[in-house]
Order: C-alpha cells, then sequence, then structure tokens
C-alpha cells in the first residue's frame, strides 16, 4: 500500500468499488488482512493501528502502544491475536476481543554496541509473521532472525546475516523461514533450527555463473 490517506477495497468477485476507508492522520505504512477477510489491520509512521470492518468500511478498533513506525503486521491463523513489530524496538502481540496486549518484546532486535559507540542504538523491528503453528518469526536491525511463543518467550535466534535482513515471511507448514536483506538477496532458512538452507554469495564476492 501507498503511503495514502484513503483506501478503495474492491470485492474480489463483484470488482466494484464498496467504499473507502479514511486512514490516519499520519499516512499509513503497512496494512494486513485477518484471515477470512473479516478485519483489515493498518500501521501508520506514528506507532497506531487500526482495524477496519472489511465488509461495512467502518473502524473496528485502535491498538494503541507503539512509539514509532509500524513495519509489520501479522494475522494468527484463527484472527484472535494480531502481531505488530515497530521501529520502536517492540513486537507487540495483541488480543484483538478487547484490544489489549497479551505480550510485549521489548528490545527484540536491538544490535550489540559495538566498542566506544554511545547513544542510542537503533533497534528497529522490521519484519513480524505468525507461523501455521502459532509462532512468530521476525527480523530486524541486529540482522537476525527470531523465534517467539505467542506469550513473547523467546524461542531462538540465528547468527547474524551478513547485511541488514529488512523482511521474513514463513512457508505454510512453518518448515522453511525466506529473509530478504537490503541488498536484494534472498536467504532461506530451516524453520526449526535457524540454520543456513540456501545462503547467497558473500557480498565481496560475486555468484558463480550460472547460480540463483
Amino acid at each position: 500500500m501507498q503511503p495514502s490517506q484513503n483506501f478503495c477495497f474492491t470485492p474480489i468477485f463483484t470488482g466494484s468499488p464498496n467504499g473507502s476507508l479514511r486512514f490516519h492522520p499520519h499516512a499509513q505504512a503497512v496494512g494486513a488482512h485477518s484471515s477470512g477477510g473479516k478485519l483489515l489491520s493498518t500501521g501508520d509512521r506514528s506507532g497506531g493501528i487500526l482495524l477496519w470492518d472489511s465488509a461495512r468500511g467502518g473502524n473496528a478498533g485502535t491498538l494503541a502502544e507503539h512509539k514509532d513506525s509500524i513495519t509489520s503486521l501479522s494475522w494468527r491463523g484463527d484472527s484472535k491475536l494480531l502481531a505488530s513489530g515497530s521501529e520502536d524496538g517492540q513486537i507487540i502481540v495483541w488480543n484483538v476481543a478487547d484490544g489489549f496486549p497479551l505480550a510485549t518484546m521489548s528490545k527484540a532486535h536491538t544490535p550489540k554496541a559495538a566498542p566506544n559507540t554511545y547513544g542510542a542504538i537503533p533497534g528497529g523491528v522490521l519484519g513480524v509473521q505468525f507461523t501455521s503453528d502459532g509462532r512468530i518469526v521476525s527480523a530486524g536491525r541486529d540482522s537476525t532472525i527470531r523465534i517467539w511463543s505467542a506469550d513473547g518467550a523467546a524461542k531462538g535466534a540465528s547468527t547474524k546475516a551478513e547485511a541488514l535482513l529488512t523482511k521474513v515471511a514463513a512457508s505454510f507448514d512453518g518448515k522453511l523461514f525466506i529473509a530478504g536483506d537490503y541488498r536484494g538477496r534472498v536467504e532461506i532458512w530451516d524453520g526449526k533450527q535457524l540454520s543456513y538452507l540456501d545462503r547467497p554469495a558473500p557480498l565481496d564476492r560475486p555468484a558463480p555463473a550460472g547460480s540463483r
């Protein structure tokens, strides 16, 4: 979605617009539909999250806890929980029924400070996704992939990637994690062991001819 103040939604089967949603006072950054498409969640650049009734186009709730831009939203398969990632460094798991956080993972992806480094270290979360078995996989500014339970418990972390990982996605069965980095490369990881299955050529060396 482009950072616009309005969003027009069109049913797949009719092909005609149902209406227009008035979005956030601060331009939205991301959006995600719940399973079945009943609800639409949108996040903006000031940390606000709104829920929308996809059929009526009306506001269905507001989730307010983040302090910086929302970078990623993901619904659990049963649509009862919504995970959000933000540049404020937090991953929040929301109970959609009451609008309150079920779990908050603070400083989820804060990099280790280099020697003689002073001041705040950017530790934003850049991608979150629920897996089919209810875990949460995330990527952030520490260039790692991390796994969490829905109640916020840390379940594993990968080694640091060569380049900043900007997004992460899980395969349908949760056995594979696919991450993209800021150089435009794609890496494939084992979804249980968090080990590389397909690693791109090092940044200082071109990929072999014919490789993908």
